[in-house]
């Protein structure tokens, strides 16, 4: 799948997704476009240690990070949802409930790449299985803008 950040992301971003980890342990990640580490831009959605998290990475090194203390059991379908926006915040929600919000950005210094969207995995990962997430995903959903709590509950 081919997908990048558009520049600046003006009006924020949002990714929905229904999901069921297993169960592994360790960091997993779910979606990546940059962001699990400094060498690029973008956003991941992730969980570590069973819980939920997710990060977002400008070009200019403005980082916001999301971890919630929610805790994922490998059995159970989940509706996961990350808003962003410069104006607002990380969020992170899980079934319809503001779980995690970051409110100040860090400046780390970041590589200028853009890299495409990758599912199950880190996109810096090449072929091998660090951090390679087996799970299942529906109804995943991408927005070039920052959708409100009101609209994340109604989806569910």
């Amino acid at each position: 799948m081919s997908w990048q950040l558009r520049p600046h992301c003006s009006n924020g971003f949002t990714v929905t997704m229904w999901l069921r980890t297993s169960s592994q342990s360790g960091d997993k990640y779910f979606l990546s476009s940059g962001a699990q580490s400094e060498i690029s831009h973008g956003i991941c959605v992730y969980k570590k240690d069973s819980r939920v998290g997710a990060t977002f990475q400008l070009s200019s090194g403005e980082t916001w990070l999301a971890a919630s203390g929610f805790v994922m059991n490998p059995t159970t379908w989940y509706h996961v949802a990350v808003t962003w926006s410069l104006t607002s915040s990380l969020n992170v929600y899980v079934d319809g409930g503001l779980e995690f919000q970051q409110n100040i950005a860090a400046n780390l210094n970041t590589g200028n790449s853009q890299s495409n969207l990758t599912l199950g995995r880190p996109n810096n990962d090449g072929e091998s299985d660090g951090g390679t997430a087996y799970a299942y995903y529906a109804d995943m959903r991408i927005y070039y803008e920052e959708k409100s709590a009101a609209f994340i509950m109604n989806m569910l």
